[in-house]
Order: C-alpha cells, then sequence, then structure tokens
C-alpha cells in the first residue's frame, strides 16, 4: 500500500511538473506585452535637435535623449525599438538624411548616415535583428543593412520621385514599402519585393492610386495586411497584396489616415487627422470610432503589445504645432495623454510591438 502510494504520489507530482513547463511559456512577446513596457519616441526639432522620447514604464514617464550637437536641426520620423537596448532613429531635413542607432538603451547615439550617400530625408525603418534593418525616404529611396547599419546599401525601386513613407519586412526577402506624393496631383504606390529588394512588384488598384497616397501600411503575415493613405483610404489584403479592397469607415470629415497597426487577421488599429482614431475586429468590415483625449491634431502613428495597450502620436495642426503621446490600456475604449511636448510627435515604437 504504501509504495502504491508513492508511485501515485511521483505520477501526481510529473503529471503536474509536465503541465507546468508546456503551459509556462514566455509570455513576454507582442501578443502577452508582459515584462517592462520599453519604447522609443521621436519628432519634430526641440530646442534645436531632434526630439527622441524614451520610456521604461509603458509611457508613464518620457525622458529626453540624444546629442543636440550631431542632431542639430534634425527632425525624426521614424523609430524602431528592437530590445531594451538597441533602437534605430531615422528623419533628416531638406537633401540629407539621417540614421543614428543606440545599443546602450540611447545613453549615446551612433551616427550611421553615410555622408554624400544618403541625400533624401528619411521617414521610416522596420528591423528584422540586430544586423538587419531596412529604411525608406524620399526620391523612391531604399536603404538595407546586413551588419548592423555600419554600412547601407541603395536598393533601387524604379519610382525615384515617390515619397516613401512606410517599410515593413518579414524576413531578408519579403517586404512591403508605400509611398507616393502629394505635391500637385496625388498618387499613391505600393511596393512589394519577394527577391531582398533586388525586384519590385507594383500593387493595388490604379484607380485608387492615382488619386490618393498612401501612408503607412501594417502586416500580419505575409499574405494579410492593410495600407492607409489621404482621404480616409484603408485598403486590405489577404493574398499577399493581388488584390487590395477598399474599407473606409463612415466619416462626414475629409481626412488623411496616416497610421495603422495590424494585431491579426481580425484586428486593427487606424489613426487619423482630426483626432480621430478606429479600431476594427472583423476584419475591416466595420470600424469603431474610439474616444481621443486631445483635440486639434493629426493622429500619425499607432503602435501596439496586445489588443489592450496601444500607444498614438499627435502633432498640432495650427500653432504652436506641439506633440503629443497617448495610451490606451483597455483596447481602446478609453485613452489617456501621457505627454504634451513642444515638437510634434510622429514615429513610436516599443520592444515586441505590432507596428
Amino acid at each position: 500500500m504504501y509504495i502504491r502510494k508513492i508511485k501515485i504520489i511521483y505520477i501526481l507530482i510529473f503529471f503536474i511538473s509536465f503541465l507546468f513547463f508546456n503551459c509556462s511559456k514566455d509570455t513576454t512577446g507582442p501578443s502577452d506585452g508582459g515584462g517592462p513596457q520599453i519604447g522609443w519616441a521621436v519628432g519634430g526639432v526641440d530646442d534645436g535637435y531632434g526630439l527622441i522620447l524614451h520610456t521604461t514604464d509603458g509611457g508613464d514617464t518620457w525622458t529626453r535623449q540624444g546629442d543636440s550637437t550631431a542632431m542639430a536641426n534634425i527632425e525624426f520620423g521614424g523609430v524602431f525599438a528592437l530590445d531594451s537596448l538597441t533602437a534605430w532613429v531615422v528623419g533628416g531635413g531638406f537633401q540629407s538624411g539621417a540614421i543614428f542607432k543606440t545599443t546602450d538603451g540611447g545613453n549615446t547615439w551612433i551616427d550611421q548616415t553615410q555622408k554624400g550617400k544618403i541625400d533624401v530625408e528619411l521617414f521610416d525603418i522596420d528591423a528584422l535583428d540586430i544586423n538587419t534593418a531596412w529604411v525608406v525616404g524620399g526620391e523612391g529611396k531604399t536603404l538595407f543593412t546586413t551588419d548592423a547599419g555600419n554600412t547601407w546599401t541603395v536598393k533601387e525601386t524604379g519610382i525615384d520621385s515617390a515619397l516613401l513613407s512606410s517599410v515593413v519586412a518579414f524576413d531578408a526577402q519579403n517586404i512591403w514599402i508605400c509611398g507616393g506624393s502629394s505635391v500637385g496631383h496625388a498618387w499613391g504606390v505600393i511596393l512589394r519585393s519577394t527577391d531582398g529588394g533586388d525586384s519590385w512588384t507594383s500593387q493595388g488598384d490604379t484607380a485608387l492610386l492615382n488619386l490618393y497616397t498612401i501612408i503607412a501600411i501594417s502586416a500580419v503575415n505575409q499574405n494579410c495586411a492593410w495600407a492607409v493613405g489621404s482621404g480616409n483610404t484603408i485598403i486590405h489584403t489577404t493574398d499577399g497584396g493581388f488584390n487590395w479592397v477598399v474599407q473606409i469607415p463612415e466619416s462626414q470629415t475629409p481626412a488623411d489616415a496616416n497610421g495603422v497597426c495590424a494585431l491579426n487577421e481580425n484586428r486593427a488599429w487606424v489613426v487619423m487627422d482630426h483626432d480621430r482614431i478606429f479600431l476594427t475586429e472583423d476584419g475591416g468590415q466595420s470600424w469603431t470610432q474610439q474616444p481621443c483625449p486631445v483635440t486639434g491634431y493629426y493622429i500619425l502613428r499607432v503602435c501596439a503589445l496586445n489588443k489592450n495597450l496601444a500607444w498614438a502620436t499627435g502633432h498640432e495642426f495650427s500653432y504652436p504645432f506641439g506633440g503629443c503621446i497617448i495610451h490606451t490600456k483597455d483596447g481602446g475604449q478609453s485613452w489617456q495623454t501621457q505627454g504634451i511636448f513642444d515638437a510634434g510627435i510622429s514615429g513610436i515604437s516599443f520592444v515586441n510591438a505590432y507596428r
């Protein structure tokens, strides 16, 4: 009897241990938001140099970083937070681009701009790992690194007149980029590469792209993505971009859709001019407008750790042209202001976040 009890106890211990080690997994990824919520946000020139903000507590506090000399008169537009120590920011000015990287949590920023090679402003960056990243900017400029940013290779897109404003990469081979022009006659472009940027295929409805600029793109996987742009444009693909379906939420005010963050095939956030935030939970068949805690802003970018935790940035559309960061903890049922700043805030990125 005693031996039988011992065997039963051992079996129970083994079973409980099996459940524990197989059911308790790393939950610090995007789907969970566990662990420290570390992020960076970037924006325009404040006090003579580009604005870089850093948080280690989910945005309860934001600390300014950067070098006032090296970053003088640089406006930052894009940021990617790879881990708690590593992040890239990109930006620039008239006929000049800028790339900076930190590997120590933002205490120091390394200037990776290749003087004379990057002669246009840069707007967005997406990194796959500590070595591999993509950057896009003006005049159809696409840059690629495989050595942690020590060198950047230009990948020709064939559309030199396009301002490329957003990039998303799944691996070194598969990339989406988008942009267009809002000067004069507006038009848009979506490009897809499956060979590491050696060639690009134009996607999207020609009639739509002849009217509207595509500002941002977010992808769940190699098949499912949303892109947004001027004229309340929201378009969605589920077949890798062969077909894009128009999904425009009901709205009485014409505006630009500036940012999008897709969490899965059903759920995505879109942010727009005039303080507007929209959420879909059914793949874009319907969009629900959510309350925005600020007024008088272009809401520019949005990123999320999970269905509850998300952040968005804004830029005032009138004097004094300041910026804001807003945050939700309940899936957008309510949004709170985390900070008001003297310069507009554009890019935002959290470690392990959807973007």
